[in-house]
């Protein structure tokens, strides 16, 4: 992922803002699609990690 920015919102959790580019392996096609990661962080240690990405504009880049 290519982060344009991160959120600290000092209640725990941390929020990268980016998007993931990358050419499909089997068409050729090439994809630039929004990304973001969730990490919630107790006593200085990662608890929890989500990742959010457009699906639709996923799956249409995979042909699916």
């Amino acid at each position: 992922m290519d982060t344009e920015r991160y959120i600290d919102d000092e209640e725990g959790h941390v929020v990268a803002v980016g998007h993931t580019r990358g050419k499909v392996r089997g068409t050729g096609r090439e994809f630039d699609v929004p990304e973001t990661h969730v990490w919630t962080v107790e006593d200085g240690k990662i608890t929890r990690y989500e990742s959010y990405i457009d699906t639709p504009k996923m799956r249409a880049a995979l042909n699916l």
